[in-house]
């Protein structure tokens, strides 16, 4: 029998049996002027049934983030700025005192020379409101965007609370801006052609996370379980490919299930990957990877110090800032830290270099996509090393330079042929794009009916998944 926690997780029967139909049922049903109000219950009673749900902070950020739009749109000069100066030190508080506290007492610790361990997340998970990183964000950027009168303060509380808490981006992203879905949230229309596109993003989302995130994640875990005495540095390179491919695919496909749930409800939510793994650079990587968290960096941390107006040292020191504060938001750890300031070095090194700039020659795109690559690879170590010593052992081995375990197991025990069905999977999906199959709208009733046949079997193969080996949760919902 499921828990009701279960619902959480979008590839669990219990969220695909019962809260979505039901979701769908009660939204299609209800008056045009009741539907934000439905999707604000449910969403309500999605959170409610989450692991470290903490119904309470929700909305304490929703109705003071409201209240202080409406007040900051009113203000004028210094007292907007004060305001807003406010708004955004109460968001910011929360996610201090909730994910950070006990990171910045251990560090305090550490240089008085008492000795901690390292650990992957400041508490337990359960003690971290549940989606508090999302949520917090998406609050600052309301206040922002108001202050900067990009957008005007939402004047009803419901609509408002529909845009902070609506489920599918409520726990893991993609952080939509009010600004994108504005005009939406007054004025929607739940039409047949956003509920076949809907119902194909969300199959796509779910076979990407059930088909390949899953068997790799097994493949992974199984691996980097393994005690480093019995593990050589064929087998580390393994459990990273599996897990570079787990990462992308896990939040890929939760955030493809996102949009489509929105958009069946008439919603266009901002995409959030683009083939991140076909990139040249680190740079390109990050215009790629969870878009919509690189360009809140950029919009509310990056430009505002200055972004790269101020000369080249300060761009610099301004990349590895930002990149420093993006590793954190991860984790508060200090292999979440290494592995921003990793990614802002690198960053940094091609600003300097120029191997920014792209290449149109096919050998060179080819070389460059290869080693961008496995930079990002190396990273990943840090972001899934329960500690920074397993991180080190970990690269230790995959550079050759531990010596070799003696393995329990060969390496065909764990490349076995679902394995490596999976594995190839990833690797033709990270390259090519979805809309090279079919078109990202359909065009007539032949592209209409392929989309849904390949929806459907998309949704019969991944139940079968879920059947045979069950469900996990999503990465993103430990951050």
């Amino acid at each position: 029998m499921q828990k009701v926690a279960d619902i959480m997780v979008f590839s669990s029967p219990a969220f695909l049996f019962l809260f979505l139909p039901l979701f769908l049922l009660i939204y299609s049903i209800a008056p045009i002027a009741w539907k934000n109000f439905a999707i604000l219950s449910c969403s309500l009673i999605f959170y409610a049934t989450g692991p470290g749900a903490r119904l309470d902070i929700l909305v304490f950020y929703i109705v003071f983030n409201w209240g202080m739009g409406l007040i900051i749109a009113h203000a004028k000069g210094r007292s907007a700025l004060i305001y807003a100066i406010f708004a955004i030190i109460t968001d910011v508080s929360g996610l201090l005192y909730y994910k950070y506290l006990d990171f910045i007492f251990g560090s305090f610790l550490i240089l008085f020379g008492i000795h901690v361990e390292s650990r992957a997340h400041s508490v337990a998970v359960g003690m971290i409101p549940l989606g508090i990183s999302f949520f917090s964000f998406q609050a600052i950027s309301y206040v922002v965007d108001v202050y900067r009168r990009v957008v005007p303060a939402s004047r009803s509380l419901i609509e408002f609370a529909t845009f902070k808490a609506f489920f599918p981006q409520l726990i893991a992203g993609p952080i939509v801006r009010y600004v994108e879905v504005k005009a939406e949230l007054g004025a929607r229309r739940f039409a047949i052609d956003n509920v076949f596109e809907g119902i194909f993003r969300f199959s796509t989302g779910l076979a990407m996370k059930t088909l390949i995130a899953d068997p790799l994640a097994e493949v992974a875990t199984q691996i980097l379980s393994t005690d480093q005495t019995h593990l050589t540095t064929s087998l580390a390179w393994i459990a990273m490919l599996a897990y570079t491919f787990q990462i992308y695919f896990d939040f890929a496909g939760y955030s493809s299930m996102a949009i489509g749930i929105a958009r069946i409800a008439g919603f266009h939510f901002p995409e959030n990957f683009d083939r991140p793994y076909s990139s040249q650079s680190i740079t390109e990587f990050w215009r790629r990877w969870h878009m919509t968290l690189s360009r809140w960096f950029r919009d509310y941390i990056y430009i505002p110090l200055g972004g790269n107006r101020a000369g080249r040292f300060r761009t610099l020191l301004n990349l590895v800032a930002v990149f420093a504060l993006c590793g954190l938001w991860h984790g508060a750890a200090l292999q979440f830290l290494i592995w921003g300031l990793y990614h802002g070095a690198l960053l940094s090194i091609e600003r300097v270099t120029g191997w920014n700039k792209p290449s149109t020659a096919a050998p060179v795109v080819a070389v460059r996509t290869l080693v961008t690559f496995l930079l990002v690879v190396v990273g990943w170590v840090f972001f899934r090393a329960e500690t920074l010593d397993q991180a080190m052992n970990v690269l230790s081995l995959m550079g050759g330079l531990s010596p070799q375990g003696i393995p329990f197991r060969t390496e065909a025990f764990y490349l076995t042929g679902d394995k490596i069905a999976a594995f190839t999977l990833a690797a033709v999906f990270s390259l090519r794009r979805l809309n090279k199959l079919w078109p990202t709208q359909p065009q007539g009733g032949y592209d209409t009916a392929v989309r849904g046949v390949a929806s459907l079997a998309l949704l019969i193969l991944s139940a079968s998944a879920i059947a045979a080996g069950g469900f996990s949760p999503f990465i993103y919902f430990q951050f």
